[in-house]
């Protein structure tokens, strides 16, 4: 994140890939390679991996429905490969648990 954060992107997102053979990755490194690859303009790259930060948020949101913050993470995520209704959805549902 400490690359990522020096718009050192294209080396931020070669330190996460090497992360992900350290076993089964978080949301949150999935959301970081999501918008690292969404900040240069790769979006077939980025809606890929948004896509498998909703799919670890929403078993998340399944083992438990009141921590509202994979309810946020599943709601950035929802917004950013476009499905706006479902995102709000989640976002509304984040705040009443939070």
């Amino acid at each position: 994140m400490a690359l990522q954060r020096q718009r050192r992107t294209a080396d931020a997102l070669v330190e996460y890939e090497r992360a992900l053979a350290f076993g089964p990755p978080s949301e949150t490194h999935l959301l970081n390679m999501a918008d690292a690859y969404a900040f240069l303009g790769k979006r077939a790259e980025a809606t890929e991996y948004f896509k498998r930060v909703i799919g670890l948020a929403q078993d998340s949101v399944r083992d438990n429905v009141q921590d509202s913050g994979p309810r946020a993470i599943l709601a950035y995520s929802l917004a950013q490969i476009g499905d706006s209704s479902r995102a709000t959805f989640e976002v509304d549902q984040a705040l009443r648990h939070s």
